[in-house]
């Protein structure tokens, strides 16, 4: 951000947000000049603005982009036609130089940003990121464990009642295999063999 690139000698101003490769220019011995440029402008003249563009472009440039706070839009210059092409908050910005398409709208809106930068984060695989997805599938196959385990129960339960013909009403049988917690079902099963009714299998304590 915010970096100083000389476009021409009487012309000295700093492109607000930027890509450049990292590393050193073997022909310049400097820094590589930006691959993808981002102005945001607030109070600047679209005059201005597009001299900005016509200099950098000239200096080598490749892309370059302006956020325009006050009509909240972003456009893209068009080196042939020499002007600013609006981009609609549904597209998406691709180049080499990004590890995942931008959404317009994160260049707009802090909660699409906020998404964008995950994504990002996620494609470059980030260590804490990568960290979280694996607690996350731990929890899944954790949760996945008891609930195979919870409806295993359940249905021993039932089957148990059915072979013994104690009568199981629907409400009572939802009861049964919507539950998750897997000491009550061991509490249930073990009641099973020694009540003759469902409500006692069911009762608490």
């Amino acid at each position: 951000v915010e970096l100083l690139t000389r476009h021409d000698q009487d012309s000295d101003f700093a492109t607000d947000v930027c890509v450049f490769k990292d590393g050193l220019d073997p022909v310049t011995g400097h820094r590589y000049l930006e691959e993808i440029a981002f102005e945001v402008i607030s109070e600047q003249s679209e005059r201005l603005v597009k001299e900005k563009a016509l200099r950098m472009h000239r200096r080598g440039v490749r892309r370059i982009f302006t956020i325009w706070v006050k009509s909240h839009r972003v456009c893209e210059w068009s080196p042939e036609n020499q002007t600013w092409r609006p981009l609609e908050a549904i597209a998406q910005i691709e180049d080499p130089c990004l590890v995942t398409p931008l959404a317009v709208a994160a260049l707009l809106d802090a909660a699409v940003a906020d998404n964008a930068v995950v994504q990002a984060l996620a494609a470059k695989g980030n260590p804490e990121i990568r960290r979280r997805e694996a607690e996350a599938e731990a929890r899944g196959r954790a949760e996945g464990t008891t609930e195979g385990e919870a409806r295993g129960a359940a249905k021993s339960i039932l089957k148990f009642l059915e072979a013994r013909g104690v009568a199981v009403s629907p409400a009572q049988r939802e009861e049964i295999l919507s539950c998750r917690d897997l000491d009550r079902l061991d509490l249930w099963l073990s009641r099973v063999a020694l009540t003759s009714s469902v409500d006692e299998v069911l009762a608490e304590g």
